[in-house]
């Protein structure tokens, strides 16, 4: 057997592993911009203002690393690699949809209190969306796995915002998890772990459920 096969193979090999290191050295540098993000939106209810101008300045640096991953990722198969980012694009679909949802985000404060579509989310991130697909893009999949996880983040925002006296918020984050809910039971599911994701869902709507109750108990609504 020609040994030159195995040495063939090898670079290929190395190639491949320095492509996904590459691809997975980006994907570090939009999660670090995220972290800090994440934290940004957990102050909206403290400082509102200069909050605003952070996550938009936030959102502008990922914005960038997202470009500089799509730069790399677009020369390759999509689907071969989508894999090593499909979770960080989540977890940038989740807090987009969360600062518009908190009116934390100059320009689009009409979208407050609403959950934005695919194509707004590709549009405010300047990314591709399905059915865009032939390069980097952000999928059908990523942006339902973002949807769900607002309503994670919704339901703990709910107890929260009773601590600082915001009665609203509750409301309107039982009203947004409902309509998810509702949403989500028109789709049928053939993806597992976004079945799965759904199915945790429920759980969030009850946390919800449970923070209204409480309000309307203690007569903190105004009914």
């Amino acid at each position: 057997m020609d040994k030159s096969i195995f040495k063939e193979l090898q670079t290929k090999v190395d190639h491949e592993t320095s492509l996904r290191d590459e691809l997975g050295s980006r994907v570090e540098t939009i999660d670090q911009e995220t972290k800090v993000l994440r934290l940004l939106l957990g102050e909206v209810e403290i400082s509102k203002n200069q909050t605003s101008i952070d996550i938009t300045r936030s959102i502008e640096v990922i914005k960038v690393k997202i470009q500089e991953l799509a730069d790399v990722a677009s020369e390759h198969s999509y689907y071969k690699y989508v894999n090593v980012w499909d979770r960080a694009i989540q977890e940038v679909a989740c807090l987009t949809l969360l600062a518009t949802w908190r009116g934390a985000l100059p320009g689009h404060e009409d979208k407050k209190y609403h959950v934005l579509t695919l194509e707004e989310v590709g549009q405010i991130l300047n990314v591709p969306v399905y059915p865009e697909e032939v390069k980097f893009h952000i999928s059908i999949e990523e942006y339902l796995h973002g949807v769900l996880s607002i309503s994670t983040e919704l339901a703990r925002l709910s107890v929260n915002a009773v601590i600082y006296g915001n009665k609203e918020v509750p409301l309107k984050s039982l009203q947004t998890i409902e309509n998810v809910h509702s949403s989500f039971q028109l789709l049928s599911l053939k993806n597992d772990s976004l079945r799965r994701h759904f199915d945790s869902l429920k759980y969030q709507l009850k946390r919800a459920e449970d923070v209204v109750y409480d309000m309307r108990i203690h007569n903190l609504l105004d009914e």
